[in-house]
């Protein structure tokens, strides 16, 4: 009958090359599958941890409100943004308090650790102020050339340019 003639016909057909391969592969492509999802689910893991750490970096950063506060925070969440903006307010923190050098080494170790914070340029035209109260002019003018040349473009660059003038000018040139 018809019906007969058709199922041998289709069981004479030659199964594609696509075919094939998943015959050839199977194992292998569940072996790969089975990877493909570990590492999307330890990828997502790792992420999840790394965002919880940042969170609990930038509460303990905002619940900071002494410099014994500031160091706790910049020895436990070494290289994190927090410890960078911890280091920040402790350099302000100390400068209030009137320690002024330490203030001014706390500067000095941003600018030197974390030049590609958002505002390292703010802390270098502060660092280059506080060194000129401090009456190291030398220094504080080799801090305002740093930002015209490593910060052309930056809102802090023309504030820098005018404080350069007023040392020269100080200075009688």
């Amino acid at each position: 009958t018809l019906m007969s003639q058709l199922d041998s016909m289709s069981q004479e057909v030659p199964s594609t090359g696509m075919e094939k391969f998943l015959e050839d592969n199977f194992r292998k492509l569940v072996w790969l599958f089975a990877a493909v999802v570990f590492a999307i689910i330890a990828y997502g893991f790792i992420h999840h941890q790394q965002t919880a750490a940042a969170n609990e970096a930038a509460e303990a950063f905002t619940a900071a409100k002494t410099v014994e506060d500031c160091d706790l925070v910049i020895s436990r969440y070494s290289g994190t943004n927090a410890a960078a903006n911890a280091l920040l307010m402790k350099a302000e923190l100390l400068w209030e308090q009137n320690k002024k050098t330490s203030a001014v080494d706390a500067l000095k170790e941003f600018t030197m650790k974390n030049a590609k914070h958002p505002l390292t340029v703010h802390a270098l035209l502060g660092l280059g102020s506080k060194l000129d109260s401090m009456g190291d002019r030398k220094e504080a003018q080799a801090v305002f050339e740093r930002i015209t040349r490593e910060f052309p473009s930056s809102e802090a660059a023309p504030l820098a340019q005018i404080r350069l003038g007023d040392l020269l000018w100080a200075e009688g040139k």
